[in-house]
């Protein structure tokens, strides 16, 4: 393997994984996974020049949401009907009137959702403002838009990292990531700055320009999500690399700083800015129940310090044991569709595992060898241990977030010892992260014999058809779950929090 070069059951892989992502953007309704509505209204606003809550849209861009029933389908995937598409389709409205309508993605910084929503007014109102396709097919292209970013990126970590190319490409075939990848939402966005900062960090000619674009990678995703804001020690690896090459330098210290710092310094600008000249009105303070349990859930948790122990425990068994898809359930890393997180039968979740397993011996054993990047010494051994634990605090930072702000705020469950809201697609980033610095550590660098080279093919050629073959049903699930009522019986919603 070299840099740049893809097997042909790679590109296949890669290919046949980027048309069931449309397919994906196809089959789900629109706003039909968690939090897409939120997103689509502040996505108009980015797009308009507005970047705080109560700014100007388009009308046309809240008033979609009740063309396709967004709300009842929400609430009963089978209440859905291809005829509320016909609706949209044929539905204008003339001029272009504005709503300071919002959601709950107000606050969000605008990076992920440029593209999108360029790309969405371009579909929807054309170059100059003249009416063209219409709002869903404008929702259609951000979801495409979103899935193509993400694509790119997983795209620039299979041709600069080769040696973690199959983890990568199951990472990219996950049905799970696959709906966030395309969604209109931040995950994208994510997916694709990991991508970077782990070439960066990697990547061939380490150089200590490299670490400020790290610290600015990780200071995007951190305005999005405070808890990344640890992932700037991810510099802490190409910091090694350069020690290890000619030793620290003074300008090595001053861009490892940076990456480090960068990512808590726009944080702290963009809240500081977002907040800057708003106004609150105490009695709409008082009267907002959420925040109030929230302050007391962080209430608990100062005097009762001990509970983080049994909260990571809890986290740690129903990750593992549990069925409980809102309780991190291993399940909903790998799939859990739609606002009522509806799953696939069981068996695609277990050619799921297979897959991961294959793709994860795959790049420790068949991986040639590097010469710009040879097996780290202790010191690099030290750096991956330090990486990996600010991932590690990352999830920590998840779970208790959703402690407070999910079952605390929104579940009422002042004191409770155990987390409810920690999906699994919020430890996809901790995943793609760990895998990296796992393959980094302990991947085979000898090449393999001629007779031994012949076989890697038909093993990336079987992980490939195993990943697409749990995707063919997770898209079944998903036509039968929306589209139940076309069909001769389709099955019940299930209950969601």
């Amino acid at each position: 393997m070299v840099r740049g070069a893809m097997s042909w059951p790679h590109r296949l892989w890669f290919g046949a994984i980027f048309v069931v992502g449309i397919f994906y953007c196809l089959a789900f309704p629109p706003f039909q996974t968690n939090d897409e509505d939120a997103h689509w209204l502040h996505m108009w606003s980015v797009v308009y020049g507005h970047l705080r809550c109560e700014t100007p849209k388009p009308l046309s861009a809240t008033q979609f949401l009740t063309f396709v029933h967004q709300k009842e389908v929400r609430e009963d995937p089978a209440y859905f009907r291809v005829q509320y598409l016909r609706d949209a389709a044929r539905w204008s409205l003339t001029g272009e009137p504005m709503t300071t309508v919002d959601g709950t993605a107000c606050r969000y910084p605008p990076m992920a959702y440029v593209l999108p929503g360029g790309v969405a007014r371009l579909v929807a109102f054309g170059r100059h403002g003249e009416r063209r396709g219409g709002m869903l097919y404008a929702a259609w292209a951000a979801r495409l838009a979103n899935w193509v970013f993400m694509s790119l990126g997983i795209l620039l970590l299979c041709w600069q990292l080769p040696w973690c190319r199959n983890v990568a490409l199951f990472f990219y075939s996950i049905p799970e990531a696959i709906q966030q990848g395309m969604a209109i939402n931040n995950d994208s966005f994510l997916v694709a700055m990991t991508a970077v900062v782990l070439v960066l960090a990697f990547g061939r000619r380490p150089a200590a320009w490299k670490l400020p674009i790290i610290g600015l990678c990780v200071g995007m995703m951190t305005m999005i999500k405070p808890v990344y804001a640890p992932l700037g020690a991810v510099g802490v690896i190409l910091w090694e690399r350069l020690y290890a090459l000619h030793r620290w330098r003074w300008r090595d210290l001053a861009a490892g700083a940076a990456a480090v710092l960068v990512p808590f310094a726009m944080q702290s600008l963009w809240t500081h800015w977002l907040n800057y000249g708003v106004v609150v009105d105490p009695a709409r303070v008082r009267l907002d129940y959420g925040r109030a349990r929230a302050t007391a859930q962080l209430e608990f948790l100062s005097r009762h310090h001990s509970i983080v122990f049994p909260l990571m425990w809890h986290q740690l068994r129903d990750f593992f044991f549990s069925d409980d898809l809102m309780k991190g359930s291993w399940i909903s890393v790998f799939g859990a569709f739609g606002w009522s997180m509806f799953t696939m039968d069981r068996w695609a979740y277990d050619l799921l595992l297979v897959a991961a397993a294959l793709a994860l011996t795959l790049d420790i054993v068949a991986a040639a060898p590097s010469p710009d990047l040879p097996a780290p010494t202790w010191r690099g051994i030290v750096a991956l241990v330090l990486a990996a634990g600010a991932v590690e605090v990352t999830v920590v930072g998840v779970i208790l977030g959703m402690y407070v702000y999910f079952s605390g705020a929104f579940l009422n469950r002042i004191g409770a010892n155990e987390v409810i809201g920690v999906q699994g697609r919020y430890h996809h980033i901790a995943i793609l992260l760990w895998a990296a610095m796992l393959l980094h550590g302990v991947r085979r660098r000898r090449e393999w014999s001629a007779s031994a080279r012949t076989l890697l093919p038909a093993i990336v050629t079987l992980t490939l058809f195993l990943c697409v073959l749990a995707n063919v049903e997770a898209l079944h699930a998903i036509l039968g779950r929306f589209y139940g009522s076309y069909f001769a019986t389709h099955e019940a919603a299930p209950r969601h929090y």
